[in-house]
């Protein structure tokens, strides 16, 4: 007869469920470690910095909510002051915008020619670069890459439709592009890369509820190829704007700054200085670096 002594079959299957519990852990922790890889976009290249660079082509959206909507004028005025040589994909909303821009053009001596237009078919908003991130080509010839978030942003028809427009921009490119979706939601001004970094505003861990900042951290470092600086911290978060290109001024005095930092770190964080964005390093990542910058109450106001 087999021993049925209940007592010792009790510790049997608190024996079981312990080692289960382990593998679990050690399961999960690995599989954290290895998100940076799994997360890499195969044949692209770093998020395109928004410093420094030729503006070769530009993508734009546009759709007049009527004749005198202050977006066509404004979209104009980037148009005539890019160098002739730029090239402009606007994707517009309906036959009625092309028809508005094509006159607002010719009104600042433009030559239209230099823009090719992409029907949508569909309301869209005027809000450029939202619905998408862009990786360079990984080597000479190879595509852009178009990311999307996972998912259309829930919102007025308009805001929706917005989802759509990488693959509207990659139809109209042909070859020279491909879209992936993200595994994280985001808005493009969440991130901003300079030609060493990328900037992560508060803004994209709260699109992102269901995951870790670390988690996040991680897609992201990933996804852009490049060291992150986050602004702000879930104490003290940036403000809930997208990204000014003027937190990436310069990468060389963020990391002088950073070095700085890290060596005060109980002095600095018990300082609450108005006006100052703290940027703290998570220890989720080594090469977070954290540091602080300005930031105006003008650009805080203004940026969108």
């Amino acid at each position: 007869m087999g021993d049925l002594n209940p007592r010792k079959n009790w510790w049997w299957v608190a024996g079981i469920v312990g080692v289960l519990f382990i593998v679990h852990a050690v399961t999960t922790v690995v599989r954290a470690r290895l998100l940076p890889t799994r997360a890499e976009v195969v044949g692209a290249g770093p998020l395109l910095a928004s410093t420094t660079g030729t503006i070769g082509e530009a993508a734009m959206q546009l759709h007049a909510l009527s004749p005198d909507d202050p977006s066509i004028d404004v979209e104009a005025d980037v148009v005539a002051a890019l160098d002739e040589s730029t090239r402009i994909r606007l994707v517009v909303g309906d036959g009625h915008d092309v028809t508005l821009f094509r006159a607002a053009l010719r009104a600042r001596h433009v030559d239209d020619r230099r823009v090719t237009f992409v029907p949508s078919g569909r309301p869209i908003t005027s809000w450029s670069r939202d619905r998408l991130l862009v990786l360079g080509p990984a080597h000479p010839g190879a595509p852009t890459t178009l990311v999307a978030p996972p998912h259309a942003q829930r919102g007025p028809e308009a805001r929706v439709n917005d989802w759509r427009i990488p693959w509207l921009l990659r139809d109209s490119l042909a070859d020279a592009a491909r879209v992936v979706t993200a595994r994280f939601d985001f808005d493009g001004g969440d991130l901003i890369a300079d030609e060493r970094h990328v900037f992560v505003a508060s803004p994209l861990f709260a699109r992102n509820p269901r995951l870790a900042a670390g988690t996040v951290l991680h897609e992201v470092r990933a996804l852009a190829q490049r060291p992150i600086i986050r602004l702000g911290d879930d104490a003290h978060p940036s403000p809930e704007h997208h990204v000014p290109s003027s937190a990436s001024r310069s990468s060389a005095t963020v990391a002088r700054s950073a070095s700085v930092e890290r060596r005060s770190t109980s002095t600095t964080a018990r300082r609450r200085a108005p006006g100052f964005v703290r940027l703290p390093t998570p220890s989720v990542l080594p090469d977070i670096r954290w540091s602080r910058f300005r930031w105006s109450r003008r650009h805080s106001r203004s940026c969108g």
